[in-house]
């Protein structure tokens, strides 16, 4: 059983979670640290679909009232994916996630065939930096900053920094410094090269992703391909065994909101 576990804070991803306490331990290993949370060595650092979480609580200090489907809820990707996903998937992907061992997480929830592309290193908004310091005393990972798609933060409408001294890593966790003059970062995007459109567009999808993870339980959008599949198939997006293309679909999309976001 474990001696101490950090309490989450608002919108903090797991994996946030897990650095900190990595940092707080001692530890002079990752490895002793997924010992400590898990019980084992093998487990991989998934920033956004975290595995073993059955094991994880069944270790945590008298007392703590956290939950596999708590944490789930509130402090990974889970209900981002699972708001596209029909129910008996969503449903498998988190018993995959409290008893599983992360294998093939990512395949059934549909990120790897999809063509919308993860982001490649964390990602962190300079103000809510800040303003975490002021309200905790240290920074943490925001969940909403590392969700697919989102570049500006929802809270504050300021373009997101991409680190540059960590990607992410599927064999340890990294806590984000105390200090934003210690670490190279950059804009996730060119704020030169945007328009005044697109900023905004930019600013509603980052919001619209904030109401799913703070929505209720029954957002699910996957029944919607009921309305948008005949529309699809009228305009040569979908195969003769139903299948969207894509990869199609995505350069449409692209040149579509390219040109109509530059007026």
């Amino acid at each position: 059983m474990l001696s101490f576990f950090p309490t989450p804070y608002p919108d903090e991803l797991l994996y946030s979670v897990f650095a900190r306490y990595h940092e707080r331990s001692g530890n002079t290993s990752y490895k002793a640290t997924l010992r400590d949370l898990f019980g084992r060595t093998t487990v991989v650092a998934s920033f956004d679909l975290p595995s073993h979480l059955d094991e994880l609580c069944s270790r945590l200090p008298r007392g703590t009232d956290f939950t596999p489907e708590r944490l789930i809820a509130h402090h990974t990707m889970f209900p981002y994916y699972a708001s596209f996903l029909p129910k008996v998937r969503a449903q498998k992907i988190m018993q995959m996630m409290k008893n599983g061992s992360g294998s093939g997480l990512h395949a059934s929830a549909g990120i790897m065939a999809g063509a919308v592309a993860a982001k490649t290193s964390l990602c962190f908004c300079t103000k809510c930096f800040s303003e975490d310091i002021e309200t905790y005393g240290e920074p943490y990972w925001h969940r909403i900053h590392q969700a697919p798609g989102v570049f500006v933060c929802p809270k504050h409408e300021t373009l997101l920094m991409q680190s540059e001294f960590i990607e992410f890593n599927r064999h340890f966790y990294k806590a984000l410094p105390l200090r934003i003059d210690t670490f190279s970062y950059r804009p996730v995007l060119e704020i030169g090269g945007l328009s005044e459109k697109t900023y905004r567009l930019l600013k509603g999808l980052a919001s619209d992703v904030q109401w799913i993870f703070q929505g209720s339980k029954d957002v699910g959008f996957y029944d919607a391909k009921n309305l948008y599949l005949p529309q699809l198939q009228s305009k040569g997006f979908v195969s003769v065994n139903g299948r969207v293309r894509q990869r199609k679909l995505q350069e449409q999309m692209t040149f579509f909101w390219v040109k109509n976001s530059c007026r």
